[in-house]
């Protein structure tokens, strides 16, 4: 990937410009720009937002009354054709270049701080480019806009989230738990090339026609916060852009990350998926010790008795045996996922992935958890019970068959 001509123009200027007393600054951009007021817009901009360059967006910029619809503008090489959604980190497009071809193209809301930053954004988008998973989709290129906003563009990817592809496709527990552990295979290969997501969630894992999950807005976040710096317990407007149902408890608490927090919303991505409902939420009041409902305590705690058998004939099973399915090693695994502490939950995606192919193969899981032990010893031993009053009801049947036959 290279940068755009126009955005090395457009930094050049904004360089040269700042480099003159302020009288002359103006009359000096006018003269540069030889009447190409697009060149001039983007400059300005751009010089607008470095004066306010202690903060990266403002709070009102994420507010969806104050969205601007990029629809029918360019982004560098990229016209954009179609909104193909909106979040806190901004709007995402269609796109496509000069040849026809499609891409998906995040414009982010705000500024960036400082022409150097730009640069560093820039710089770290080229280097992100030239990784490739296939459960990824690409980054490819980036830049910013007329008006001084970064965009970040990816593989297009053809497809629908991954809830409503497993739900439409009916598949049962085991091909989600399968499709579930390629997921986490895709996220460990982002953390192999210390890139955090921070917006793991079902909305950002599309799956393809035939079956492939892939992962979307990669590298966003490590760029993001490399630019903007830690969130702070106080920065709410940063803590917004990351914050959901699916976010690990630290990212409300101002905790420095690791990856175990995207290990914590993969188990919440995982509970939905297997359960059809989301994970009740730690409070914040609550002991550091505390985890989330088993998924199979959920699904058997659900009232509404014509959800549950929805629910259920998604996954092309029954309310009952839907939640047989989700005892023992399940419940275990996802509750290590989703622990409060994240020293307790697996250390990281690779890991949350091993335990699912154990799973998945009728492995032995040796998971330092209690509920684990717990949960397959319960089973076991129920086992083991039923054999011990099998063989004895057996042997008492022949032993009065016995007796019968010497009278």
């Amino acid at each position: 990937m290279s940068n755009s001509k126009r955005l090395q123009r457009v930094l050049a200027l904004c360089s040269d410009v700042l480099d003159r007393p302020g009288a002359e600054r103006m009359a000096y951009l006018a003269k540069a720009c030889h009447g190409d007021f697009r060149l001039r817009a983007s400059v300005e901009s751009v010089l607008v937002a470095l004066k306010d360059a202690r903060q990266f967006m403002d709070v009102a910029d994420i507010r969806a009354d104050n969205f601007v619809d990029f629809v029918g503008e360019s982004a560098g090489e990229y016209r954009l054709t179609e909104l193909l959604g909106i979040s806190p980190l901004g709007a995402v497009y269609r796109a496509t270049d000069d040849k026809g071809h499609d891409f998906a193209v995040r414009v982010v809301r705000g500024h960036l701080w400082a022409r150097e930053l730009i640069e560093r954004f820039t710089d770290e988008l080229d280097i992100y480019s030239r990784i490739r998973h296939p459960g990824i989709a690409a980054l490819l290129d980036g830049g910013v806009t007329v008006n001084g906003s970064p965009y970040v563009v990816y593989e297009f990817v053809d497809g629908v989230s991954i809830d409503e592809y497993c739900d439409r496709h009916r598949l049962d527990v085991r091909q989600r738990v399968a499709m579930l552990r390629r997921v986490c295979l895709a996220a460990h290969a982002g953390h192999a090339h210390l890139t955090a997501w921070r917006s793991l969630r079902p909305s950002n894992v599309l799956v393809t026609a035939d079956g492939v999950p892939k992962l979307l807005d990669f590298a966003l976040a490590t760029l993001l916060h490399r630019q903007h710096g830690p969130v702070l317990s106080n920065d709410t407007t940063m803590k917004s852009m990351w914050a959901s149902q699916f976010a690990a408890p630290e990212t409300y608490e101002g905790v420095t990350q690791s990856v175990t927090a995207d290990v914590y919303s993969l188990g919440a991505m995982a509970f939905e998926l297997l359960t059809g409902q989301r994970p009740q939420p730690v409070q914040p009041d609550e002991p550091a010790t505390a985890a989330v409902a088993r998924a199979s305590e959920q699904v058997r705690g659900n009232t509404d008795w014509a959800l549950r058998k929805a629910i259920a004939h998604r996954r092309s099973t029954s309310p009952r045996a839907l939640a047989r399915a989700l005892t023992g090693n399940l419940d275990a695994v996802l509750d290590k996922a989703m622990r409060r502490l994240s020293t307790q939950r697996f250390d990281s995606a690779s890991a949350f992935a091993r335990a699912l192919t154990k799973h998945l193969n009728r492995q032995p899981l040796h998971l330092d958890d209690d509920r684990l032990r717990s949960g397959s010893w319960s089973k076991s031993g129920v086992f083991v019970v039923g054999l011990v009053l099998g063989a004895t009801a057996a042997g008492g049947l022949a032993y009065l068959h016995f007796i019968r036959g010497l009278f």
